[in-house]
Parts: C-alpha cells; structure tokens; sequence
C-alpha cells in the first residue's frame, strides 16, 4: 500500500526555507465548514520550490481533525503517484503531527486514518 522506499524527512509546522536536493515539501491542509462539511488540500514543491503539482477533495462530514488526517494520506498518496520518495510533510496541525508520530493512536474518530497514514509511512 505505501510508497516503497519513502523517506519521510521531516513532520513539522510549516516553516520557510528550501528542502534538500532530491526531496519536494509536500504541504497538507484540511478544512472544516460549519455545516461540518470537511475537505482536504495540498501542494508538492521542489527542491528548487517550484510547483510539482497539488490536490484538492472534499470528504463529506467530520470534523477538522480528520479533515487534518485526510490531507495528509491524501497527499502521501499524490505524492506516490507523481513517484516522489523523499517527501518532507508540512502539517499545520500539532495534533495531528503528534496523531501520527506517537505510539498511541489519536483520538478516536481519526484512528483509522492515522493507522492508514503510518502503514503509509512504514511509522507501524
């Protein structure tokens, strides 16, 4: 299911600056409508900073939390399917960095997709 090989350099708050030669930024972003409509989005830049591409969906209902979840493995999964393997992953979601980077699951209505995204990231 996840992207052989893949070199997930860094899970973090945005921050400016360049990435490493070799590796594109992938920035996540999820939204939540107060209807509790929620989407997701997300862009790929190169080392160089140029655009590589991006994405954009909407989800149906949850909260900002999941909406956070569904743009981070559906940018993986973007990133899988421009054949990029070293990705350093901008979140701007503390929970959901630390959702996905500690040994416990997160809050239960986005367990599933944290379990999704670290078998992505081979976290598991």
């Amino acid at each position: 299911m996840g992207i052989k090989n893949l070199q997930l350099r860094k899970m973090r708050l945005k921050a400016s600056g360049g990435v490493g030669l070799g590796w594109v930024r992938l920035n996540t972003n999820g939204s939540c409508h107060d209807d509790g409509h929620i989407g997701c989005d997300g862009i790929i830049r190169g080392g160089d900073g140029k655009w590589s591409g991006g994405f954009a969906k909407f989800i149906d209902q949850g909260n900002m939390y999941v909406a956070e979840l569904w743009g981070v493995l559906e940018g993986l999964k973007y990133a899988k399917k421009l054949n990029f393997h070293r990705v350093e992953l901008h979140i701007d979601s503390m929970v959901v960095v630390k959702a996905i980077t500690s040994k416990g699951g997160g809050s239960t209505s986005g367990r599933s997709l944290v379990q999704k995204i670290r078998q992505f990231i081979n976290l598991d």
